[in-house]
Order: structure tokens, then C-alpha cells, then sequence
């Protein structure tokens, strides 16, 4: 379920995380993820959390906890809400959506977590958006001819929007 889908998550600017610290509900609590990369944590104050997972994000945190402010503290994170790496599925396919994006997620993968193509789906023209240095840029993508065997799986970036007409 959703532990499996974060476990080799990196968090990113925007994202939201819950910090439980056991026995210590005033340190525990839902933070987001800076410009800066960082958290603003009480006490320790800021930690660095980009590109971490949550189990190095939690190592990070019982370090900074560790001996000045606590014993042995028992530090769990989760992540709560994705804001930076999100793929989008729209248009001709069962379940349209946004989802989490998996290291080198592939347009065939995405398709397949939004359920499918619908009857109507034109397979051969996915339109693919994608943001390089602040432009837009969109290509179009055959994606019959990917299943057939016949060309490259696209691997898509986080932050792509794949369209179907």
C-alpha cells in the first residue's frame, strides 16, 4: 500500500511530512519541506530533508534529537502529501489521476496505474508535457508501437503530464 509506494521516496520541496517522536507529542508534528530543502524543526531547528527518504530523514532527526535534548528518542517519519514529484495520467484512460512517480517510471507504467486506456484512447498520440528550465515543452509519444515492440519505452520525469485525446 502506500508504505511500499514511499519507502524509496525522496522528499522534495513542498512535500509533507509527519515527524512522531515516541513519548514526545510536542515534537510531534506535520511539516513541510522548505525552498531550502529544509524542515523547521522545534529545538534542533532546521534540517536538511531533501532528497532523503524517510528512514534517512528520521536518522536525521534522532541525531539531531540524540543527547542534547534527548536520551534514546524513537523517531518515525511518513509522508503525508507529495508536492514534488507527481506524475499526471488525463484524458482517455479508466482511472485519470496524479500519482506518486517511481524512479524511472516509465509512460507504459503510468498508464497502468491510471487503469488502462479507454475504448476511445488514441494510443498512438499520448501527448507528453514536461517543464525544462521553466518552458513547456510537449512531444508526442506512440505508445501503440512501445507495446508492439517497436520503439523505446519513454521514461518519464517527475513533474511530466501525460494527455490522451
Amino acid at each position: 500500500g502506500r508504505d511500499a509506494a514511499t519507502q524509496g521516496f525522496r522528499f522534495g520541496v513542498g512535500d509533507q511530512l509527519e515527524v512522531r517522536v515516541y513519548r514526545e507529542p510536542e515534537l510531534s508534528g506535520t511539516y513541510m519541506v522548505g525552498p531550502d530543502g529544509q524542515i523547521q524543526f522545534p529545538l534542533t531547528g532546521p534540517v536538511a530533508v531533501g532528497g532523503l527518504t524517510a528512514a534517512e530523514i528520521a536518522g536525521r532527526v534522532t541525531e539531531a534529537l540524540s543527547g542534547k535534548y534527548l536520551r534514546n528518542p524513537q523517531v518515525t517519519v511518513l509522508l503525508t502529501e507529495v508536492q514534488s514529484r507527481k506524475v499526471s495520467v488525463l484524458g482517455q484512460v479508466d482511472q485519470p489521476g496524479t500519482f506518486i512517480y517511481q524512479e524511472s517510471m516509465t509512460i507504459v507504467e503510468a498508464v497502468s496505474q491510471a487503469g488502462g486506456f479507454t475504448k476511445l484512447a488514441e494510443r498512438r498520440r499520448a501527448k507528453v508535457t514536461r517543464l525544462r528550465n521553466g518552458k513547456e515543452q510537449t512531444f508526442v509519444i506512440d505508445v501503440e508501437r512501445i507495446l508492439e515492440g517497436q520503439a523505446p519505452n519513454l521514461v518519464l520525469q517527475p513533474g511530466d503530464v501525460v494527455r490522451w485525446q
